[in-house]
């Protein structure tokens, strides 16, 4: 296999994967910010999950990115900063890209194609990195996704980290969590 098409599909692959850690974290989050009363119960024996955290858990697993994300976006409106926003936008465009993207072994890249023009207009605003001057696009418009290209993959994989290393690690030291305990 060429070189660049694995590297796009590692890449593709381990950023999907990325963004589900973040939605276990935000939904860790989320249920612990509404049941404060386990946390310190929760940092002090941590071999032991609290019955609540496990069966929330269990019901957040169901729930889709957006659904999460949404739900995390309203539970820390007053800790999130409009990077934070932004950066939770790219991972959401780009998680559900990836998931609906048209994949093949012969090529580096994905093709995504949005399912309607909200969907499009929406992807077109909160992704940086990827095509979008209109000589290359067509119609319907149809999104190249290079994760083999250091900096397109690079630039997105940023956002992940600031979620993680800045605006989660805020919200865990805001409800005295170890950060470490939801990773």
């Amino acid at each position: 296999m060429d070189e660049n098409i694995y590297k796009n599909l590692s890449r593709s692959g381990e950023y999907f994967m990325y963004i589900i850690w973040i939605q276990g974290q935000m939904s860790d989050l989320i249920i612990l910010n509404r049941n404060k009363n386990i946390i310190k119960e929760f940092v002090k024996n941590k071999q032991k999950i609290p019955v609540i955290l496990r069966d929330e858990r269990c019901k957040y697993w169901k729930k889709d990115f957006k659904e999460v994300k949404n739900h995390f976006e309203i539970e820390f409106s007053n800790l999130l900063t409009d990077q934070a926003k932004a950066d939770l936008n790219t991972i959401f465009c780009i998680r559900n890209a990836i998931a609906h993207s048209h994949v093949s072994l012969a090529r580096p890249y994905l093709f995504y194609i949005p399912s309607n023009d909200e969907k499009e207009a929406y992807f077109k605003n909160n992704i940086n990195s990827i095509n979008k001057k209109e000589k290359d696009l067509f119609k319907p418009t149809i999104f190249k996704i290079d994760f083999s290209n250091d900096k397109i993959y690079f630039h997105n994989f940023k956002s992940i980290q600031r979620l993680n290393e800045i605006f989660i690690e805020n919200i865990c030291k805001h409800l005295e969590i170890p950060h470490e305990m939801i990773q």
